[in-house]
């Protein structure tokens, strides 16, 4: 087991050394984001990869700690029981710790986060001493954990990406699924789907291996069912890969892999079976799913993405296909560790460019294999070819080389933030007034109706108010597209007054904001008989019905 392991190595000051130098390198940027903190102001805990989304998890926290997490989808307005479907075990324990302990939505996501990255180290830690050579081991670590892209590289060669339709941009450039330092570095949720993804992988290899393979089969299927309640579309990937290593394992492993198989699906099943009730049953659900299309990039904006991985890996495919001694490796090393790795990769790369609706999610996890056969292909590169005389003085500075290209696009990925929270930029920081507004909502009865905002601007009031918005930006709010076009049209003073007020009436609204000067003439809204205005300064405001 992995406690005896510890016990005749010093394995455990590896992992917590790499654990330390992670939780320092990813919690740094957040916490100089909070040193910057303008005076008057509040920092969101936001950072640039995808902003949006921290405030939807924000929110069902919040919802959490205050126990009407299925009662209300609170970017809609919307109460009943479809709101269940916003129920999210994993926010809702985070929720609920948070609120035990007092401590701020944004504090309990980032120390989550970084709570959960020795667990991390953990299960890469044991993936690589079964699938990677012990001379190659180190280097395939460091890939693993910081390799990335060359997306800042090309960047200043790139034109500007487009905004509507599918995104085509370098995936270390804004995909928190890319590669394994983005995960770590954005959100706890991404961060614990990775952990159960790499535990069951590796829970099925120890069961085929072990002579007790009960254990490993009921862990690997608790962590299947737990992986699947929060992100079930990585049962289409994981079932795949299974089962391909299932015809790997060969003959002699032929019945205990399919017996692990068994086992693990039959005990991830209720989780399978409770998001296919939930898509038949709840409007709520299958309204986010059509909206929540997450569409791979183009071909070249992947390979960018992953940058000097994939020609490595395929050199370390190469090795071990062609040059490993045999009987040279210590016993923990898989003898078809080869097969194992470049089918993982096969069967995602099939998915991610598959014509499923969620096919970019399906990038978690691909990372890995390329980083382990990447750091193979290095060391083979490196210390295994005869270089000539007359060029072996340019190896040094070509394993320089090398290294910085492979950690670029993550000291860019740092640098970035760094730099907006330097110049305070606004999206990461509430300002005093902004506040004041949310803090006015606030202290008003949680049974009061419906927030009206600038539905790229609401997402903000859920999350920090605990307030119900008429719509805000993203597949949480069902008919997105609808919502956003009403509230431009009764912001922008648009249609008759009967006309409004029917529309404020219908929808319970009963308070608008406006949170950006920017955005729209305060003047209109003020004029608007059908609103009081209950605060009101430098274009930012709070209206309430007369």
């Amino acid at each position: 087991m992995i406690f005896e392991y510890f016990q005749n190595n010093s394995a455990w000051k590896h992992i917590a050394t790499a654990s330390i130098i992670l939780i320092f390198v990813t919690g740094a940027p957040y916490l100089y984001g909070y040193v910057q903190t303008p005076p008057g102001a509040t920092y969101t805990g936001l950072h640039a990869l995808t902003p949006g989304d921290f405030n939807v998890y924000y929110a069902q926290m919040l919802q959490a700690g205050r126990g009407d997490m299925a009662e209300r989808n609170l970017f809609a307005g919307i109460d009943g029981v479809g709101s269940i479907s916003m129920v999210n075990a994993f926010w809702y324990c985070l929720g609920i710790m948070a609120h035990t302990a007092g401590i701020s939505m944004p504090l309990a996501f980032h120390l989550a986060r970084l709570a959960l990255i020795p667990l991390l180290v953990l299960v890469l830690h044991q993936l690589l001493r079964i699938l990677v050579p012990f001379r190659a081991f180190y280097t395939a670590g460091v890939l693993t954990f910081l390799g990335s892209g060359i997306g800042y590289l090309a960047l200043p060669f790139l034109k500007s990406p487009p905004f509507e339709g599918r995104y085509d941009w370098p995936l270390d450039l804004w995909v928190p699924e890319a590669n394994t330092f983005l995960t770590l570095y954005h959100s706890p949720h991404l961060l614990a789907s990775l952990i159960l993804f790499l535990f069951v992988l590796f829970s099925f290899l120890r069961a085929s291996a072990s002579s007790k393979p009960f254990w490993w089969r009921l862990s690997g299927g608790l962590a299947a069912a737990a992986l699947f309640h929060f992100h079930p579309f990585h049962a289409v990937t994981l079932g795949s890969i299974l089962l391909v290593w299932t015809v790997i394992m060969g003959r002699t492993s032929l019945r205990r892999s399919c017996v692990t198989l068994a086992v693990i699906s039959g005990i991830s099943l209720p989780s399978i079976a409770w998001q296919l009730m939930r898509l038949r049953s709840d409007w709520i659900t299958r309204e986010w799913a059509m909206q929540n299309v997450t569409t791979t990039p183009a071909l070249w904006a992947v390979l960018l993405g992953y940058g000097l991985l994939v020609p490595l890996a395929l050199a370390g495919g190469v090795w071990f296909w062609r040059v490993r001694n045999k009987g040279s490796e210590p016993s923990p090393l898989h003898p078809r560790a080869v097969w194992l790795l470049g089918s993982w990769i096969a069967v995602q790369c099939a998915f991610v460019l598959s014509p499923l609706p969620f096919q970019r999610r399906l990038l978690e996890g691909m990372h890995v294999p390329l980083a382990m056969l990447a750091g193979v292909g290095m060391c083979f590169l490196f210390n295994t070819i005869p270089w000539h005389k007359t060029i072996r003085i340019l190896r040094n500075p070509a394993m320089v080389l090398c290294g910085i290209i492979f950690i670029f696009s993550t000291v860019g990925t740092i640098s970035r933030d760094l730099e907006l929270f330097t110049d305070h930029s606004a999206y990461f920081y509430l300002n005093a007034t902004q506040k004041k507004v949310l803090d006015l909502l606030m202290r008003a009865s949680l049974q009061e109706g419906v927030v009206l905002a600038p539905v790229d601007e609401a997402s903000f009031i859920p999350a920090w108010t605990g307030r119900a918005v008429y719509g805000g930006s993203g597949a949480h709010s069902p008919q997105e597209a609808l919502r956003r076009s009403m509230a431009e049209w009764f912001l922008s003073g648009q249609g008759s007054r009967e006309a409004r007020r029917q529309f404020l009436r219908d929808e319970n609204i009963t308070d608008v904001v406006m949170m950006s000067s920017d955005q729209r003439d305060m003047l209109t809204l003020a004029a608007d008989s059908l609103l009081h205005p209950v605060f009101v300064d430098q274009g930012i405001g709070l209206f309430s019905m007369r």
